[in-house]
């Protein structure tokens, strides 16, 4: 038999959420309390979602902030999109399936599918930055990949941007001085990222003007500063 994936202190988690079609407040205010993590961010980009009245939300990495987003896109009347390379599909409630669509596997599943303009996201959370071997090659190609896929306004978050444990610390701060992008750094509980997408597009060719060069076999380097 198949074990299904859990996360970090699973049995609390899902003592939580036991019986809620959405997580109510005083669950959200709850893991606000809390020290895992994400905790301190959930309400701000619980605010942040509601506050634009994101419709098309997408979050890469499963966590208590799939179920704040799944509250949000019913709140909404969207739709929210959550990618994980684990099973943890069975996690969210009957309610909560009818808002989210489930990707099991890569980030790469959902940048291919978005191929028409009325399929770009409002907003994204990236939380898949921190684990062993992420490289900074890889933590650069995502952010310009996302940053294709979200409309001009859009918005997005990423987590553990002030983890100096991980490449991504030093990548945060030089996308604060892209021309494309505004950019906010929150530094606590590993740091958040909150960027929005101010032009109309970001082709790679920008992000190389801007001195950000990818060359085969090493990693990408900030000539510009």
């Amino acid at each position: 038999m198949e074990t299904l994936p859990r996360i970090r202190r699973h049995e609390e988690f899902e003592s939580d959420i036991a019986g809620q079609s959405f997580i109510d407040n005083s669950t959200l205010f709850k893991w606000y309390t809390e020290d895992h993590s994400v905790s301190k961010h959930l309400l701000t980009m619980y605010s942040i979602v509601r506050g634009m009245n994101a419709k098309r939300i997408l979050e890469i990495g499963f966590g208590r902030s799939s179920k704040v987003f799944a509250r949000a896109a019913h709140e909404n009347g969207g739709v929210f999109t959550c990618c994980d390379r684990s099973a943890f599909s069975y996690l969210f409630s009957r309610e909560e399936q009818e808002v989210t669509q489930f990707v099991h596997g890569n980030s790469d599943k959902v940048w291919d599918s978005i191929r028409e303009e009325k399929d770009l996201y409002d907003f994204a959370f990236l939380d898949h930055f921190s684990g062993e071997g992420i490289s900074y090659r890889f933590c650069l190609r995502e952010i310009i990949t996302c940053m294709r896929k979200i409309r001009a306004g859009g918005i997005i978050c990423i987590h553990d941007v002030a983890d100096k444990r991980y490449p991504l610390h030093h990548l945060a701060h030089k996308l604060e001085r892209h021309p494309s992008i505004n950019a906010l750094i929150l530094p606590y509980q590993q740091g958040l990222a909150i960027l929005q997408k101010s032009g109309q597009r970001i082709l790679h060719h920008s992000m190389e003007d801007y001195g950000i060069i990818l060359k085969s076999g090493i990693q990408h380097r900030l000539l510009k500063h």
